[in-house]
């Protein structure tokens, strides 16, 4: 809060900050802030008034030494231009000073209410929040008509911001308590047995504070027999070394702790697997412990759950990540809260980072942004808000939102002084990113399997139709060949996308092996391999020209070999445009190089790095069928020989893709 000038307004604050500090309610801090008002500044008269969610007219009065009647007739006045003081410091977002009720413009329509409240001089300040949004307005009112002085003006100033401050501060503590029931909703309605134990002497004691009712329907244990009680006095015998150890391990460490418990209980002999996760208080010093059990024969449903149950409480401990700035425009002097330093993980020792200098902290694009925003609020004296990406760091990027707003200008209207806050967005960020990007994923992938799986059974299925069907009338040996090949062609390439499939589940999943044979002749593979393609280069109208020196013999797994070879030349025959195919094999030192060359259509640059992941395509399938696997097994084999797989390519040009592989001799 901004410190008042004088001694009495510095007592004030104390008063009102004791009163936030006491959870008392709205009302009573407004009238005890009234109240002091008029004790400090004998006959004045004070209000606040509130508008409704419409801001047409003022919804909420406080003003206690007003007469009734008066009080009751403002929520039925709309706003205006000329309103009195109130009502047209609301409508223009402006302070308003009258001096003489009865002879001033704004007043002709409420004179006569004003002579009967004996009221001769009102001075009214708009109340605004953060984003310049009127909220209400602070009036000090006298019986004899008069002039404010510069003190008065700062005072009525002071006021009004501090009752947007306060309207903030309980803004915030609703927030942070929906916040707090949305976590403990998640606790009681968990299926996953819940606890929720107290740290006591030094870390010797550990007592149960609460728990769920899955907690209750998991042991068998009722709430009396647990809570307030030591684990000791709770759990089997059996368990009490395993479970002092894995809590200590939680205290010592700070992390997450998983283990595995087999406890008899009343329920029955259960077997969990447990995790016990350390809460810190704002010292950073472990105080409680949090405790989930879960059924280990429903790990992986339950382990979904928890995860989405754990963003949640990430995000809600997040959700009070605010920090405040205050800048003095005119020595670009900067002032920041505690809590930007930690949002920017920066060293409060090294000082706040003036304007100018926090280019450094965003990337260049929402440096601009910003730079934007605060100009355009320096020239209108209004407010902003920007979505702004930090520069990433050894964490990762990060994301904030930071709001400002002009908060005094000198008497050429030129802003002196700004204020805002900076909030950091980071988590939210993330997971709507990776959200997205797994959907993106999932319902390409979908639609590419789909239709690649589709095409050679549907061919297929159609051959074997008109095989079926000359087997009924006169068969024509030729054509029967024919159409047997075609459908043998179509179960080849259904075989192939079947095996990439495979290939992708195993190697995710980290079960692919290599079967290394010492005598693997890499040349005499090549050769066989291009043989296989002599229909498939006869139909797209390629040749293929082998450069292959021979007997390049090593110690590796020749089925996976064959896979990458294959994958190389299926690619060029696809891409190929029908021209010639080249390819290289020779030996360099302790290496041998494989080259696939083609003059197809090529790949861009951007695209270059991306061909090698998983589901990646360099081209559209509308245009090219594949699942785009081909390569990313092309490398995960060769990364699996110790080898190196690249590409160069020229749009339109054509590609050559390059395979090192390390020479093994035999064992």
């Amino acid at each position: 809060m901004e410190k008042f000038v004088d001694t009495q307004q510095d007592h004030f604050v104390n008063l009102i900050l004791k009163l936030l500090s006491n959870d008392e309610p709205l009302d009573t801090i407004f009238k005890t802030l009234i109240e002091f008002f008029e004790e400090q500044n004998p006959n004045t008269i004070c209000s606040i008034l509130f508008l409704d969610k419409n801001k047409k007219r003022f919804e909420k009065v406080y003003a206690p030494h007003l007469p009734d009647f008066y009080n009751q007739a403002l929520p039925h006045l709309d706003i205006g231009e000329s309103a009195g003081s109130c009502g047209t410091a609301a409508y223009t977002g402006k302070r308003v000073v009258v001096v003489d009720i009865q002879n001033d413009p704004l007043w002709v329509p409420y004179r006569d209410m004003a002579k009967a409240a004996n009221l001769a001089a009102c001075w009214s300040q708009p109340i605004k929040a953060q984003n310049g949004e009127i909220l209400g307005t602070f009036a000090i009112y006298y019986v004899e008509p008069r002039p404010p002085l510069e003190r008065d003006i700062k005072t009525i100033e002071q006021a009004a911001h501090l009752v947007s401050i306060i309207l903030k501060y309980f803004e915030n503590r609703s927030f942070a308590q929906k916040a707090q029931e949305r976590i403990s909703l998640i606790y009681e309605s968990s299926i996953d047995a819940m606890w929720l134990i107290d740290i006591e002497d030094n870390g010797q004691t550990y007592r149960f504070k609460s728990i769920n009712d899955a907690f209750i329907a998991v042991t068998g244990l009722t709430r009396a027999a647990v809570l307030e009680k030591t684990v000791e006095e709770v759990l089997p015998p059996t368990s009490i070394p395993l479970v002092r150890a894995k809590y200590a391990e939680a205290v010592s460490t700070g992390h997450v702790v998983d283990y595995l418990e087999v406890a008899p209980l009343p329920a029955g002999v259960k077997v969990g697997q447990i995790r016990v996760k350390p809460i810190k208080d704002e010292k950073g010093v472990v105080t409680k412990i949090l405790g989930i059990a879960e059924d280990i024969t429903e790990r992986k449903r339950i382990d979904d759950r928890l995860k989405e149950s754990e963003a949640d409480l990430i995000y809600a401990q997040h959700v009070a990540q605010l920090g405040s700035w205050k800048w003095e425009a005119k020595t670009d002097t900067v002032h920041w809260s505690q809590e930007i330093y930690n949002i920017l993980n920066l060293d409060p020792k090294s000082g706040p980072l003036r304007f100018t200098d926090q280019s450094k902290l965003y990337t260049e694009e929402s440096w601009n942004r910003l730079k934007i925003a605060v100009e355009e609020a320096m020239a209108t004296g209004g407010s902003y808000e920007v979505d702004l990406e930090g520069r990433s760091n050894v964490k990762g990027p990060r994301w904030f939102v930071a709001r400002g707003e002009v908060i005094e200008k000198d008497p050429q209207g030129r802003p002196t002084r700004l204020a805002g806050t900076l909030q950091n967005n980071t988590e939210r960020k993330l997971l709507e990113n990776n959200l997205k990007a797994a959907l993106n994923a999932r319902d390409e992938f979908i639609a590419v399997a789909t239709h690649e799986l589709k095409t050679p059974l549907t061919t297929l299925q159609l051959a074997l139709y008109s095989i079926v069907k000359a087997l009924d009338g006169e068969i024509d040996k030729d054509k029967l060949i024919s159409r047997v090949e075609k459908a043998k062609l179509q179960g080849d390439r259904l075989e192939a996308l079947i095996k990439n499939l495979l290939d992708v589940t195993s190697i995710g999943a980290g079960k692919m092996r290599l079967e290394l044979k010492p005598d693997v002749n890499l040349s005499s593979l090549i050769q066989n391999i291009a043989k296989k393609y002599e229909y498939d280069l006869t139909k797209s109208g390629s040749s293929l020209i082998k450069n292959i020196e021979p007997n390049i013999i090593g110690l590796w797994d020749d089925f996976r070999l064959e896979q990458v070879v294959t994958n190389l030349i299926s690619n060029a025959i696809k891409y190929g445009n029908g021209k010639p195919i080249e390819v290289h094999l020779r030996r360099s030192g302790q290496n041998a190089i494989l080259e696939v060359r083609d003059q197809g259509i090529g790949i861009s640059e951007d695209k270059q790095k991306k061909i090698f992941e998983r589901f990646e395509r360099a081209v559209s399938e509308t245009s090219y069928s594949g699942l785009g696997l081909g390569l990313w097994i092309v490398k995960e084999i060769v990364t699996a020989f110790n080898g190196k797989v690249w590409v160069t390519s020229t749009l339109h040009k054509g590609s050559s893709f390059s395979v090192e592989l390390p020479i093994k001799a035999q064992g």
